[in-house]
């Protein structure tokens, strides 16, 4: 893993990425692995307890009904592909913890701003989690997701 000096490259690196500008849905694990470097192993071993928990539910489901599966891009909360970050500012900074702000273009004047939640951890910067525009934590949903009991099963 290449090491980040500051949660500011950890962001815009990590949007840099295809998978978090454009993935809709949890992320494969190829997809997985491309972001890797820039999220905390916890947050990694998250999403790939959700593709588990999608992956039963989907299994189970009865011929002709639709499992609960995540659908929108899951790094933006849109159901459009962002087309870059236009902005990275970090709002609070300490050795061990910091809060970003990025606010992601769609189209000719429209973003929104995704709350990032980065870890120092052996001096590498990586993400923890992110929040919504309208506060929901992505890691919570995640759990929430994964010990989600699906109907089917």
């Amino acid at each position: 893993m290449q090491p980040h000096s500051s949660p500011e490259q950890v962001v815009r690196a990590f949007y840099g990425t295809d998978v978090a500008l454009h993935s809709h849905g949890l992320p494969n694990s190829v997809a997985l692995k491309s972001i890797a470097p820039y999220i905390s192993p916890d947050f990694a071993k998250l999403l790939q307890q959700a593709q588990v928990a999608e992956a039963l539910c989907i299994k189970s489901a009865p011929a002709g009904l639709k499992p609960p599966i995540w659908e929108t891009a899951i790094f933006a909360q849109t159901w459009e592909d962002a087309t870059n970050v236009s902005n990275v500012v970090v709002k609070t900074q300490n050795l061990k913890s910091a809060s970003v702000a990025a606010s992601l273009k769609y189209g000719p004047g429209e973003s929104h701003e995704i709350a990032l939640e980065l870890s120092n951890i052996g001096g590498v910067w990586v993400i923890n989690d992110l929040k919504y525009p309208d506060g929901t934590s992505l890691s919570k949903q995640l759990f929430h997701y994964v010990h989600f009991k699906c109907a089917f099963q």
